[in-house]
Protein backbone atom coordinates (compact mmCIF):
# COMPACT_ATOMS: atom_id res chain seq x y z
CA UNK A 1 0.00 0.00 0.00
CA UNK A 2 2.81 2.18 0.52
CA UNK A 3 3.73 2.08 -3.06
CA UNK A 4 0.12 4.10 -4.24
CA UNK A 5 1.27 6.94 -1.53
CA UNK A 6 4.11 8.13 -3.50
CA UNK A 7 2.92 7.26 -7.11
CA UNK A 8 -0.18 9.25 -6.38
CA UNK A 9 1.81 11.94 -4.59
CA UNK A 10 3.34 12.29 -7.90
CA UNK A 11 0.32 12.24 -9.77
CA UNK A 12 -1.43 15.16 -7.31
CA UNK A 13 1.37 17.02 -8.12
CA UNK A 14 0.46 16.83 -11.77
CA UNK A 15 -2.32 17.87 -11.84
CA UNK A 16 -2.25 20.65 -9.57
CA UNK A 17 0.51 21.66 -12.02
CA UNK A 18 -2.11 21.60 -14.81
CA UNK A 19 -4.98 23.64 -12.79
CA UNK A 20 -6.48 26.70 -14.18
CA UNK A 21 -6.17 28.43 -11.26
CA UNK A 22 -9.85 29.97 -10.49
CA UNK A 23 -10.17 33.47 -8.54
CA UNK A 24 -9.10 33.65 -4.99
CA UNK A 25 -11.37 32.75 -1.74
CA UNK A 26 -12.21 36.02 0.24
CA UNK A 27 -10.38 35.54 3.66
CA UNK A 28 -10.87 39.37 4.57
CA UNK A 29 -12.65 41.84 6.88
CA UNK A 30 -16.75 42.10 6.18
CA UNK A 31 -17.91 45.21 6.07
CA UNK A 32 -19.82 45.08 9.45
CA UNK A 33 -15.60 44.57 10.98
CA UNK A 34 -16.53 40.56 11.28
CA UNK A 35 -14.13 38.13 9.94
CA UNK A 36 -14.74 37.47 5.82
CA UNK A 37 -15.63 33.80 4.63
CA UNK A 38 -12.53 31.88 4.91
CA UNK A 39 -13.06 30.29 1.60
CA UNK A 40 -11.68 27.07 0.31
CA UNK A 41 -8.20 25.67 1.33
CA UNK A 42 -5.90 26.33 -1.83
CA UNK A 43 -3.23 23.88 -2.92
CA UNK A 44 -0.74 22.71 -4.92
CA UNK A 45 -1.05 19.07 -4.22
CA UNK A 46 -2.92 16.66 -2.17
CA UNK A 47 -0.31 16.88 0.69
CA UNK A 48 -1.51 20.60 1.27
CA UNK A 49 -5.20 19.73 1.79
CA UNK A 50 -7.03 17.98 5.17
CA UNK A 51 -7.97 14.37 5.41
CA UNK A 52 -10.30 13.01 3.16
CA UNK A 53 -9.82 15.99 0.36
CA UNK A 54 -8.31 16.06 -2.90
CA UNK A 55 -6.56 18.94 -4.77
CA UNK A 56 -8.48 19.78 -7.82
CA UNK A 57 -7.60 22.70 -10.08
CA UNK A 58 -5.54 24.06 -7.00
CA UNK A 59 -8.68 23.97 -4.44
CA UNK A 60 -9.29 21.32 -1.97
CA UNK A 61 -12.24 19.41 -2.68
CA UNK A 62 -14.06 16.26 -0.58
CA UNK A 63 -13.63 13.10 -1.95
CA UNK A 64 -14.80 9.06 -0.97
CA UNK A 65 -13.25 8.47 2.74
CA UNK A 66 -11.43 5.26 2.79
CA UNK A 67 -8.96 3.11 5.20
CA UNK A 68 -8.18 0.60 2.82
CA UNK A 69 -8.49 -0.17 -1.07
CA UNK A 70 -11.94 -2.27 -0.31
CA UNK A 71 -13.37 0.80 0.93
CA UNK A 72 -12.88 2.69 -2.93
CA UNK A 73 -15.24 1.49 -5.86
CA UNK A 74 -13.50 -0.34 -8.55
CA UNK A 75 -10.86 1.84 -10.30
CA UNK A 76 -9.83 3.50 -7.24
CA UNK A 77 -7.32 2.74 -4.57
CA UNK A 78 -6.85 4.09 -1.20
CA UNK A 79 -4.04 7.25 -0.44
CA UNK A 80 -3.35 6.40 2.59
CA UNK A 81 -1.98 9.18 4.35
CA UNK A 82 -5.09 10.97 3.57
CA UNK A 83 -7.25 8.08 3.97
CA UNK A 84 -9.10 9.60 0.61
CA UNK A 85 -9.74 7.43 -2.48
CA UNK A 86 -8.23 7.97 -5.57
CA UNK A 87 -7.75 6.78 -9.51
CA UNK A 88 -5.33 3.60 -9.89
CA UNK A 89 -4.23 5.33 -13.47
CA UNK A 90 -4.56 8.93 -13.15
CA UNK A 91 -4.50 10.13 -16.48
CA UNK A 92 -3.20 13.29 -18.73
CA UNK A 93 -5.93 12.43 -21.70
CA UNK A 94 -8.72 10.44 -22.68
CA UNK A 95 -6.15 7.76 -24.42
CA UNK A 96 -5.38 6.89 -20.89
CA UNK A 97 -9.05 5.93 -20.38
CA UNK A 98 -11.20 2.86 -20.48
CA UNK A 99 -15.17 2.02 -20.11
CA UNK A 100 -16.79 2.37 -17.92
CA UNK A 101 -15.17 5.70 -17.09
CA UNK A 102 -13.62 6.70 -20.70
CA UNK A 103 -12.86 10.46 -20.44
CA UNK A 104 -9.83 12.25 -18.86
CA UNK A 105 -10.78 15.10 -16.73
CA UNK A 106 -8.41 16.74 -13.89
CA UNK A 107 -6.26 13.41 -13.91
CA UNK A 108 -9.35 11.40 -13.69
CA UNK A 109 -11.04 9.00 -15.62
CA UNK A 110 -14.44 9.94 -15.36
CA UNK A 111 -18.08 8.44 -16.84
CA UNK A 112 -18.58 11.79 -18.94
CA UNK A 113 -18.29 15.53 -19.09
CA UNK A 114 -21.14 16.56 -20.83
CA UNK A 115 -24.87 14.58 -21.35
CA UNK A 116 -23.49 13.33 -25.10
CA UNK A 117 -20.89 11.38 -23.51
CA UNK A 118 -24.16 9.13 -21.79
CA UNK A 119 -26.38 6.95 -23.62
CA UNK A 120 -29.89 7.95 -24.84
CA UNK A 121 -32.19 8.56 -21.85
CA UNK A 122 -29.19 9.30 -19.21
CA UNK A 123 -27.73 12.78 -18.59
CA UNK A 124 -23.98 13.34 -16.74
CA UNK A 125 -24.49 14.28 -13.24
CA UNK A 126 -21.88 17.22 -11.44
CA UNK A 127 -19.96 14.38 -9.88
CA UNK A 128 -19.46 13.34 -14.49
CA UNK A 129 -21.80 9.79 -13.45
CA UNK A 130 -23.77 8.75 -16.01
CA UNK A 131 -28.07 8.99 -14.25
CA UNK A 132 -31.10 9.02 -15.20
CA UNK A 133 -32.52 12.45 -15.12
CA UNK A 134 -34.35 14.02 -12.31
CA UNK A 135 -36.41 16.97 -12.51
CA UNK A 136 -35.59 20.08 -14.02
CA UNK A 137 -37.99 22.21 -11.65
CA UNK A 138 -40.08 21.10 -8.63
CA UNK A 139 -42.56 24.33 -8.93
CA UNK A 140 -43.27 27.81 -10.59
CA UNK A 141 -40.37 29.25 -9.45
CA UNK A 142 -38.03 27.40 -10.97
CA UNK A 143 -39.08 28.27 -14.33
CA UNK A 144 -39.16 31.19 -16.61
CA UNK A 145 -40.36 32.52 -20.02
CA UNK A 146 -41.48 30.86 -22.21
CA UNK A 147 -42.09 27.56 -20.70
CA UNK A 148 -43.19 29.58 -17.12
CA UNK A 149 -44.81 26.94 -15.38
CA UNK A 150 -43.91 23.69 -13.34
CA UNK A 151 -44.95 20.40 -14.36
CA UNK A 152 -44.07 18.49 -11.22
CA UNK A 153 -45.80 15.03 -12.58
CA UNK A 154 -42.68 15.46 -15.28
CA UNK A 155 -40.47 17.23 -13.52
CA UNK A 156 -40.39 19.72 -16.67
CA UNK A 157 -41.13 23.66 -17.24
CA UNK A 158 -43.66 24.03 -19.63
CA UNK A 159 -46.07 26.68 -21.28
CA UNK A 160 -49.32 25.46 -19.53
CA UNK A 161 -50.69 22.89 -17.07
CA UNK A 162 -53.98 23.96 -16.96
CA UNK A 163 -56.30 26.00 -18.96
CA UNK A 164 -56.31 28.80 -16.50
CA UNK A 165 -52.37 29.37 -17.94
CA UNK A 166 -53.79 29.97 -21.55
CA UNK A 167 -55.52 33.52 -22.02
CA UNK A 168 -58.33 32.41 -24.88
CA UNK A 169 -57.12 28.98 -25.44
CA UNK A 170 -56.99 25.73 -23.90
CA UNK A 171 -53.78 23.65 -22.55
CA UNK A 172 -53.17 20.87 -24.88
CA UNK A 173 -52.69 17.70 -21.72
CA UNK A 174 -49.48 16.26 -24.05
CA UNK A 175 -48.02 18.45 -24.59
CA UNK A 176 -48.48 21.05 -22.78
CA UNK A 177 -48.97 23.63 -25.01
CA UNK A 178 -51.48 26.50 -25.05
CA UNK A 179 -53.82 25.70 -28.29
CA UNK A 180 -57.22 26.66 -29.80
CA UNK A 181 -58.82 23.28 -29.78
CA UNK A 182 -58.05 19.64 -29.01
CA UNK A 183 -61.36 18.54 -29.20
CA UNK A 184 -64.59 19.58 -30.85
CA UNK A 185 -66.19 20.93 -27.23
CA UNK A 186 -63.78 23.61 -27.60
CA UNK A 187 -65.44 24.91 -30.72
CA UNK A 188 -68.80 27.03 -31.60
CA UNK A 189 -70.77 28.94 -33.97
CA UNK A 190 -69.21 28.69 -37.82
CA UNK A 191 -66.18 26.58 -36.71
CA UNK A 192 -67.88 23.58 -34.71
CA UNK A 193 -65.09 21.30 -35.56
CA UNK A 194 -61.51 21.02 -33.95
CA UNK A 195 -58.95 19.49 -36.75
CA UNK A 196 -56.73 18.00 -34.00
CA UNK A 197 -53.48 17.68 -35.52
CA UNK A 198 -53.48 21.71 -36.63
CA UNK A 199 -55.53 22.54 -33.34
CA UNK A 200 -57.90 24.34 -35.42
CA UNK A 201 -61.76 24.85 -35.57
CA UNK A 202 -62.84 24.71 -38.67
CA UNK A 203 -66.35 24.74 -40.68
CA UNK A 204 -66.22 20.97 -41.12
CA UNK A 205 -63.28 18.22 -41.31
CA UNK A 206 -65.19 16.26 -44.17
CA UNK A 207 -68.12 16.10 -46.29
CA UNK A 208 -69.75 13.98 -43.64
CA UNK A 209 -69.79 17.12 -41.74
CA UNK A 210 -71.79 19.32 -44.47
CA UNK A 211 -75.41 19.22 -44.91
CA UNK A 212 -77.14 17.45 -48.23
CA UNK A 213 -74.75 17.61 -51.40
CA UNK A 214 -72.54 19.80 -50.02
CA UNK A 215 -69.07 19.51 -49.75
CA UNK A 216 -66.23 20.03 -47.56
CA UNK A 217 -64.40 22.34 -49.04
CA UNK A 218 -60.38 22.69 -49.03
CA UNK A 219 -60.59 25.16 -46.99
CA UNK A 220 -62.91 23.38 -44.68
CA UNK A 221 -65.87 25.04 -45.36
CA UNK A 222 -68.98 23.37 -46.57
CA UNK A 223 -70.25 23.88 -50.18
CA UNK A 224 -72.38 23.32 -53.05
CA UNK A 225 -71.19 21.01 -55.44
CA UNK A 226 -69.95 23.64 -58.27
CA UNK A 227 -67.59 21.05 -60.77
CA UNK A 228 -66.58 18.11 -62.32
CA UNK A 229 -64.19 18.83 -64.81
CA UNK A 230 -62.96 22.36 -66.27
CA UNK A 231 -65.88 23.10 -68.57
CA UNK A 232 -68.26 23.12 -65.45
CA UNK A 233 -65.50 25.96 -64.43
CA UNK A 234 -65.36 27.99 -67.73
CA UNK A 235 -67.48 30.98 -66.48
CA UNK A 236 -65.50 32.07 -63.97
CA UNK A 237 -62.40 34.10 -64.85
CA UNK A 238 -60.88 34.10 -61.94
CA UNK A 239 -60.92 30.24 -61.10
CA UNK A 240 -61.42 28.35 -64.44
CA UNK A 241 -59.97 24.87 -63.18
CA UNK A 242 -61.54 22.42 -61.57
CA UNK A 243 -60.73 20.50 -58.36
CA UNK A 244 -61.91 17.15 -58.81
CA UNK A 245 -61.04 16.48 -55.67
CA UNK A 246 -63.47 18.78 -53.79
CA UNK A 247 -65.88 19.91 -56.71
CA UNK A 248 -64.27 23.70 -56.43
CA UNK A 249 -63.21 25.80 -59.00
CA UNK A 250 -59.70 27.00 -58.59
CA UNK A 251 -57.35 29.32 -60.87
CA UNK A 252 -54.86 26.26 -61.38
CA UNK A 253 -54.23 22.72 -61.15
CA UNK A 254 -50.42 22.44 -62.21
CA UNK A 255 -47.90 24.65 -63.77
CA UNK A 256 -49.44 24.86 -66.79
CA UNK A 257 -52.01 26.90 -66.01
CA UNK A 258 -49.49 29.75 -64.68
CA UNK A 259 -47.54 32.01 -66.77
CA UNK A 260 -44.32 32.10 -67.48
CA UNK A 261 -42.91 32.93 -64.11
CA UNK A 262 -45.52 31.45 -61.78
CA UNK A 263 -46.35 28.17 -60.50
CA UNK A 264 -49.31 26.90 -59.07
CA UNK A 265 -49.25 26.12 -54.71
CA UNK A 266 -52.30 25.34 -52.75
CA UNK A 267 -54.23 25.71 -56.44
CA UNK A 268 -53.52 29.40 -56.83
CA UNK A 269 -51.15 31.22 -59.58
CA UNK A 270 -47.96 32.47 -57.49
CA UNK A 271 -44.61 34.72 -58.78
CA UNK A 272 -41.01 33.60 -57.76
CA UNK A 273 -40.01 29.77 -57.92
CA UNK A 274 -39.03 28.32 -54.48
CA UNK A 275 -36.92 25.15 -55.73
CA UNK A 276 -35.13 23.87 -58.52
CA UNK A 277 -37.59 21.61 -59.24
CA UNK A 278 -40.38 24.24 -60.16
CA UNK A 279 -38.01 25.35 -62.40
CA UNK A 280 -37.53 22.25 -63.92
CA UNK A 281 -40.73 21.78 -64.29
CA UNK A 282 -41.25 24.95 -66.23
CA UNK A 283 -37.94 25.51 -67.89
CA UNK A 284 -36.70 22.32 -68.64
CA UNK A 285 -33.19 20.35 -67.61
CA UNK A 286 -30.45 22.62 -66.07
CA UNK A 287 -32.55 24.98 -64.97
CA UNK A 288 -32.31 26.28 -61.25
CA UNK A 289 -34.08 28.13 -58.54
CA UNK A 290 -32.60 31.84 -57.16
CA UNK A 291 -34.14 31.50 -53.87
CA UNK A 292 -33.56 34.90 -52.89
CA UNK A 293 -34.71 36.78 -56.16
CA UNK A 294 -37.38 33.91 -56.95
CA UNK A 295 -35.80 33.85 -60.60
CA UNK A 296 -34.70 30.62 -62.55
CA UNK A 297 -31.31 30.83 -64.11
CA UNK A 298 -29.81 28.30 -66.36
CA UNK A 299 -26.65 26.73 -65.28
CA UNK A 300 -24.83 23.81 -66.00
CA UNK A 301 -23.87 22.30 -62.48
CA UNK A 302 -24.74 23.90 -58.92
CA UNK A 303 -22.87 20.97 -57.29
CA UNK A 304 -20.29 18.09 -58.02
CA UNK A 305 -23.05 15.86 -58.30
CA UNK A 306 -25.07 17.72 -61.19
CA UNK A 307 -21.48 16.87 -62.96
CA UNK A 308 -21.71 13.20 -64.31
CA UNK A 309 -18.49 13.23 -67.02
CA UNK A 310 -15.58 11.51 -65.42
CA UNK A 311 -13.47 13.74 -67.18
CA UNK A 312 -14.97 16.88 -65.98
CA UNK A 313 -16.51 15.80 -62.26
CA UNK A 314 -16.92 18.73 -60.62
CA UNK A 315 -18.48 22.01 -60.52
CA UNK A 316 -16.43 25.27 -60.36
CA UNK A 317 -19.12 27.47 -59.34
CA UNK A 318 -18.98 31.59 -60.44
CA UNK A 319 -20.31 34.82 -59.23
CA UNK A 320 -22.80 34.78 -61.77
CA UNK A 321 -24.37 30.99 -61.77
CA UNK A 322 -25.33 31.07 -65.09
CA UNK A 323 -21.54 30.46 -65.83
CA UNK A 324 -21.09 27.76 -63.62
CA UNK A 325 -19.70 24.67 -65.56
CA UNK A 326 -17.94 21.27 -65.17
CA UNK A 327 -14.08 20.83 -64.85
CA UNK A 328 -11.45 18.29 -64.13
CA UNK A 329 -10.84 20.22 -61.10
CA UNK A 330 -11.25 23.69 -58.75
CA UNK A 331 -8.58 22.50 -56.44
CA UNK A 332 -5.27 20.86 -56.13
CA UNK A 333 -6.73 17.92 -54.43
CA UNK A 334 -8.65 16.77 -57.51
CA UNK A 335 -5.73 16.24 -59.32
CA UNK A 336 -3.07 13.08 -59.19
CA UNK A 337 0.51 13.54 -56.84
CA UNK A 338 2.56 15.94 -59.12
CA UNK A 339 -0.14 18.09 -61.04
CA UNK A 340 -1.72 20.70 -59.92
CA UNK A 341 -4.64 22.39 -60.61
CA UNK A 342 -4.24 24.90 -63.58
CA UNK A 343 -6.00 27.93 -62.43
CA UNK A 344 -6.45 29.14 -66.40
CA UNK A 345 -8.67 26.28 -67.19
CA UNK A 346 -8.71 23.93 -64.63
CA UNK A 347 -7.55 21.35 -66.06
CA UNK A 348 -5.17 18.76 -63.83
CA UNK A 349 -1.36 19.63 -65.06
CA UNK A 350 2.14 18.44 -63.99
CA UNK A 351 3.65 20.66 -61.12
CA UNK A 352 6.56 22.99 -62.34
CA UNK A 353 9.34 21.19 -61.38
CA UNK A 354 11.30 23.98 -60.70
CA UNK A 355 9.17 24.72 -57.79
CA UNK A 356 10.08 22.23 -55.48
CA UNK A 357 13.28 22.46 -53.13
CA UNK A 358 15.55 20.38 -55.42
CA UNK A 359 14.12 20.02 -58.50
CA UNK A 360 16.09 17.05 -59.97
CA UNK A 361 15.67 15.02 -56.96
CA UNK A 362 11.74 15.47 -57.53
CA UNK A 363 12.18 14.51 -61.00
CA UNK A 364 14.10 11.66 -60.18
CA UNK A 365 10.94 10.14 -58.23
CA UNK A 366 9.08 10.34 -61.55
CA UNK A 367 11.86 8.31 -63.40
CA UNK A 368 15.57 7.71 -61.66
CA UNK A 369 17.23 9.38 -64.98
CA UNK A 370 14.80 12.45 -65.38
CA UNK A 371 16.10 16.28 -64.75
CA UNK A 372 13.44 19.26 -64.51
CA UNK A 373 13.75 21.64 -67.76
CA UNK A 374 13.41 25.03 -66.12
CA UNK A 375 11.75 26.88 -69.66
CA UNK A 376 9.02 24.03 -69.81
CA UNK A 377 9.09 23.18 -65.85
CA UNK A 378 8.21 19.60 -67.24
CA UNK A 379 10.94 16.66 -66.12
CA UNK A 380 12.43 15.21 -68.90
CA UNK A 381 15.81 13.16 -69.79
CA UNK A 382 18.83 15.09 -70.15
CA UNK A 383 19.93 15.62 -73.51
CA UNK A 384 23.20 14.39 -72.94
CA UNK A 385 23.56 12.31 -69.87
CA UNK A 386 27.59 12.12 -70.00
CA UNK A 387 29.57 12.38 -66.57
CA UNK A 388 26.39 12.51 -64.55
CA UNK A 389 26.78 10.78 -61.30
CA UNK A 390 25.56 6.98 -60.93
CA UNK A 391 25.41 3.65 -58.95
CA UNK A 392 28.48 1.20 -60.50
CA UNK A 393 27.13 -1.34 -62.11
CA UNK A 394 23.82 -1.21 -63.18
CA UNK A 395 23.47 2.28 -63.02
CA UNK A 396 19.15 3.04 -62.35
CA UNK A 397 20.36 7.03 -62.34
CA UNK A 398 21.79 6.44 -65.95
CA UNK A 399 18.61 6.90 -68.95
CA UNK A 400 18.50 4.32 -71.76
CA UNK A 401 21.65 4.63 -74.20
CA UNK A 402 24.12 5.06 -71.28
CA UNK A 403 25.84 3.03 -69.10
CA UNK A 404 27.35 3.51 -65.49
CA UNK A 405 31.66 2.85 -65.94
CA UNK A 406 33.27 1.98 -63.23
CA UNK A 407 34.38 5.92 -62.01
CA UNK A 408 30.61 6.08 -61.10
CA UNK A 409 30.00 8.45 -64.24
CA UNK A 410 26.90 8.03 -66.65
CA UNK A 411 28.67 7.69 -70.09
CA UNK A 412 26.84 7.21 -73.77
CA UNK A 413 26.58 3.53 -74.82
CA UNK A 414 26.07 3.51 -78.68
CA UNK A 415 25.46 -0.39 -78.64
CA UNK A 416 22.57 -1.38 -80.05
CA UNK A 417 20.42 -4.47 -81.73
CA UNK A 418 17.00 -5.61 -83.63
CA UNK A 419 16.12 -7.11 -80.41
CA UNK A 420 17.29 -4.23 -78.06
CA UNK A 421 17.54 -1.12 -80.51
CA UNK A 422 17.92 1.27 -77.25
CA UNK A 423 19.71 4.87 -77.82
CA UNK A 424 20.42 8.48 -76.36
CA UNK A 425 18.68 10.97 -77.01
CA UNK A 426 19.20 12.33 -80.57
CA UNK A 427 20.28 8.69 -81.67
CA UNK A 428 18.98 6.49 -83.73
CA UNK A 429 19.90 2.58 -83.51
CA UNK A 430 21.32 1.33 -87.51
CA UNK A 431 21.05 -2.60 -87.24
CA UNK A 432 23.24 -2.90 -90.13
CA UNK A 433 26.16 -2.46 -87.42
CA UNK A 434 24.42 -2.61 -84.82
CA UNK A 435 25.52 0.96 -83.72
CA UNK A 436 23.67 4.38 -82.07
CA UNK A 437 24.08 7.22 -84.81
CA UNK A 438 22.94 10.51 -84.79
CA UNK A 439 19.61 10.94 -86.19
CA UNK A 440 19.59 12.56 -89.49
CA UNK A 441 16.54 15.67 -89.45
CA UNK A 442 17.52 16.02 -93.34
CA UNK A 443 14.24 15.76 -95.64
CA UNK A 444 14.94 14.48 -97.78
CA UNK A 445 18.04 12.61 -96.79
CA UNK A 446 21.29 13.98 -97.70
CA UNK A 447 22.67 12.10 -100.91
CA UNK A 448 26.16 11.14 -101.71
CA UNK A 449 29.35 12.92 -99.74
CA UNK A 450 26.98 14.56 -97.73
CA UNK A 451 25.88 15.00 -94.60
CA UNK A 452 23.21 16.33 -92.05
CA UNK A 453 24.75 19.15 -90.00
CA UNK A 454 23.22 20.80 -86.59
CA UNK A 455 21.22 23.33 -88.53
CA UNK A 456 19.23 20.29 -90.41
CA UNK A 457 21.24 21.63 -93.77
CA UNK A 458 22.85 19.06 -96.19
CA UNK A 459 26.54 20.10 -95.69
CA UNK A 460 29.26 19.05 -98.38
CA UNK A 461 32.38 17.33 -96.95
CA UNK A 462 31.54 14.43 -95.21
CA UNK A 463 34.33 12.67 -93.57
CA UNK A 464 35.03 9.00 -95.27
CA UNK A 465 36.14 5.68 -93.36
CA UNK A 466 38.57 6.09 -91.09
CA UNK A 467 38.46 9.52 -90.95
CA UNK A 468 38.21 11.88 -87.86
CA UNK A 469 34.93 12.95 -86.54
CA UNK A 470 32.45 14.38 -83.81
CA UNK A 471 29.99 12.21 -82.68
CA UNK A 472 27.53 15.13 -81.75
CA UNK A 473 27.60 16.01 -85.29
CA UNK A 474 27.47 12.84 -87.16
CA UNK A 475 29.44 14.65 -89.80
CA UNK A 476 30.23 10.90 -91.39
CA UNK A 477 29.15 9.98 -94.98
CA UNK A 478 25.96 8.13 -95.70
CA UNK A 479 26.33 4.63 -94.42
CA UNK A 480 29.06 5.60 -91.73
CA UNK A 481 28.72 6.09 -88.34
CA UNK A 482 30.87 7.90 -85.80
CA UNK A 483 32.27 6.28 -82.67
CA UNK A 484 32.37 8.17 -79.59
CA UNK A 485 35.22 6.36 -77.90
CA UNK A 486 37.35 6.33 -80.72
CA UNK A 487 35.79 9.57 -82.92
CA UNK A 488 36.72 8.31 -86.22
CA UNK A 489 33.88 7.19 -88.77
CA UNK A 490 33.59 3.41 -89.59
CA UNK A 491 31.40 0.80 -90.72
CA UNK A 492 32.15 1.46 -94.47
Amino acid sequence: MRRWSICIFAWALLVAGCSSGGGQPDAGIDADGGAGDEGPTICSSIADCPLHNLCIDGICQAGSSCTSDGDCQSGYVCFLSKEVCVPENPCSGDGDCSAPTPRCLDGFCVACLDDNDCSSGMECSPDHECVLPGPDCTGDNDCSAPTPHCDTAAGKCVECVTDGHCSGQVCEPSSKRCVDCYQNTHCGGDTPYCLVEQHLCVGCRDDGDCPGNQRCSQAHVCTDVVCTSDADCSGTVSTPRCNTATGDCVQCTSHDHCSSFQWCRNFTCQSGCQTDQECVDKQGAGYHCNSSTGQCYYAECTSDSDCTSQDKPHCLTQQNPANNRCVECTDDTHCNEFFYCRPTDHVCSPQPCYQYPDPDAKCREVNSCYICDYSSGNCTPPTDQSGFSCTYPNGPECCPGYRCNTLGHCTIDLNCSASDPVCPEGYECNTSYNQCEWKSCCQPPCGSGEFCNADCQCESGCHGSGEMCDPFVGNCCQGLICNPFWPFCTGG
